[in-house]
C-alpha cells in the first residue's frame, strides 16, 4: 500500500518538474497532498482526481475533491491552517462500521475464551508449575492485554470519529490521555509477537537440546515483556517530537518501522524454529506400529504451531491494492482472533486439561469419564528422556515439565489399544 503512494508521489513530483505553468496562468498550481496529484486549476473551479487505490476502505471508483479559492490558492481549512483535501468521498462509512463490529465481536469471542483458560492452567497445580504453561499463561496474557486495548481505542476513539465530525472528535484533540493510550496499543501489539517468539524457542530448544529444560524463566519473562518496551518508547519519543497530532493514530511512514521491524523479526526468527523442529520429526523421530508416518505427524504439528508461532500474521502483511474490503475484514479477523484460537487449540484441545477436569468432575458428582456416552477425542503424544542434572543416582529421569510431540489424533474409546499410553498436549 505504501509503496503505491510513494510511486504516486514520485510520478507527481516529476510532472512538476517537467510540466511548464501555461503562460498568464492565475489559478493553482499543481501539488501533492500526501495521497493524490492535483493538476493547475483555474480559479474558482475544484480539481478532482481517481480516489487512490492505497487509502484504507476506500472506493477507487470515487472521486476526490480540491478546491481553488478565487484568490488563486489552494483552499485551507481554518482550524488548521493547512490546505485541505475533500477525501470524504472516498471513505466507505459503512465498511468502517462493519469493520468496527467485526473487531468488537472477535474481541469478545478472545476474551471469552482467554480468560477460562488462563484460570484453568491456574486453578490446577499440575498445570501452573510447568515451564511450558507458565510461557502459555504470559501468551495469553499478552493476546488479552491486546484485545482489551483494541476494545477501549476502537470504543473510546474510532467509533467517536467514525458519528462525528473530524473537528469535533478525541482524534483532533490530540490529547494526553489519547496518545497514552496509542501507546499501549503499540506496546501490546509488539508483546504478542515476542512471546510468540518465546514459545518457538522454547520448543526449539527443548527439540534440539536433548529436550534440556531451562532452570529459570526469568530471561524469557524479560524477552516477553520488557524488551517490547524499547521500541515503543522510542516511537512515542520520536513521534512527541516529529509528528505529534492525531492521537499518533495518522500513519508515520519510516518511522513505523521502529516498531514493525522487531516485530517482523521475531516472525521470521519463529519461521526457522518452525523449519528446523520439522526436520527433526522427519529425520529423527521413528514411526511406531499403528501410527502415522513422520511426513503425516510433521504436517499435523505444522497445522498446530502455526497460530502458537505467529506465522498466520503473514498472511495479512501486504494489503492489496484497489478495493480491499474483504482483506481489511480478513486482517482484522487473524489479529484478534488469534487469542481464542490459540486458547482453543492449546487449552481446551489439551488431553492433559480434560483429565483433570473429568477427575475434578468425578470427584464432585462421582461420575466416571467411562460414563460419557460420546467418545472424546485427545491427542497422543510421545514422552522423552534425557540426562539428569549433575548429582542423580540413576542417570536418567522423565522430563519433570511432560514436554510432549504431537503424534497423533486419537479417540477415547481406542485409546487403550495404543502402544503409547500418554495422552497429553505440548502447549
Amino acid at each position: 500500500m505504501w509503496q503505491d503512494c510513494c510511486k504516486a508521489a514520485k510520478q507527481c513530483c516529476n510532472e512538476q518538474l517537467y510540466t511548464p505553468l501555461p503562460m498568464g496562468h492565475k489559478g493553482c498550481p499543481m501539488t501533492w497532498d500526501g495521497f493524490g496529484c492535483f493538476r493547475n486549476t483555474d480559479v474558482g473551479q475544484d480539481a478532482d482526481e481517481a480516489c487512490p487505490s492505497y487509502i484504507k476502505l476506500g472506493s477507487t471508483s470515487a472521486r476526490v475533491y480540491k478546491k481553488c479559492t478565487k484568490n488563486g490558492t489552494w483552499f485551507k481549512n481554518k482550524l488548521t491552517g493547512k490546505e485541505w483535501t475533500n477525501y470524504r468521498t472516498c471513505i466507505n462509512i459503512e465498511g468502517y462500521h462493519s469493520l468496527y463490529y467485526v473487531g468488537l465481536a472477535c474481541c469478545l469471542l478472545s476474551i471469552i475464551m482467554l480468560v477460562p483458560a488462563g484460570a484453568i492452567f491456574l486453578a490446577f497445580r499440575q498445570l501452573r508449575s510447568q515451564q511450558r504453561i507458565k510461557l502459555h499463561l504470559c501468551l495469553f496474557g499478552s493476546f488479552l492485554f491486546t484485545v482489551i486495548m483494541s476494545l477501549l481505542w476502537d470504543g473510546l476513539i474510532l467509533r467517536d470519529r467514525l458519528n462525528n465530525p473530524m473537528e469535533k472528535t478525541r482524534i483532533y484533540e490530540n490529547s494526553v490521555w489519547c496518545r497514552t493510550l496509542y501507546f499501549f496499543i503499540r506496546y501490546s501489539r509488539a508483546t504478542q509477537y515476542f512471546w510468540v517468539f518465546c514459545e518457538g524457542f522454547y520448543l526449539h530448544r527443548l527439540m534440539v537440546h536433548a529436550f534440556d529444560v531451562p532452570r529459570t524463566l526469568i530471561g524469557y519473562y524479560t524477552f516477553g515483556w520488557g524488551i517490547p518496551l524499547l521500541p515503543a518508547l522510542v516511537y512515542a519519543i520520536v513521534r512527541g517530537l516529529t509528528n505529534n497530532e492525531q492521537c499518533w493514530y495518522k500513519n508515520a511512514g519510516g518511522l513505523e518501522w521502529i516498531i514493525y521491524t522487531p516485530n517482523l523479526l521475531c516472525i521470521l526468527a519463529n519461521l526457522v524454529f518452525l523449519g528446523r523442529i520439522l526436520q527433526i520429526l522427519l529425520t529423527q523421530l521413528q514411526p511406531q506400529p499403528n501410527e502415522p508416518s513422520s511426513y503425516r505427524r510433521a504436517v499435523k504439528a505444522t497445522f498446530v504451531l502455526i497460530p502458537l508461532f505467529g506465522i498466520q500474521f503473514f498472511f495479512v502483511l501486504y494489503r492489496p491494492a484497489g478495493e480491499a474490503y474483504l482483506y481489511e475484514i480478513f486482517s482484522k479477523a487473524v489479529i484478534d482472533l488469534q487469542g481464542a484460537i490459540v486458547s482453543l487449540i492449546f487449552c481446551y484441545g489439551n488431553g492433559e486439561v480434560h483429565t483433570l477436569l473429568c477427575n475434578k468432575i468425578r470427584h464432585y458428582t462421582g461420575f466416571s469419564r467411562a460414563d460419557w456416552s460420546s467418545p472424546t477425542s485427545t491427542t497422543q503424544y510421545t514422552t522423552v528422556m534425557q540426562r539428569s542434572p549433575k548429582g542423580s543416582r540413576d542417570g536418567t529421569r522423565t522430563l519433570a515439565e511432560k514436554d510432549y510431540i504431537v503424534l497423533q489424533k486419537v479417540n477415547s474409546e481406542s485409546q487403550n489399544l495404543s502402544p503409547n499410553g500418554n495422552t497429553a498436549v505440548y502447549n
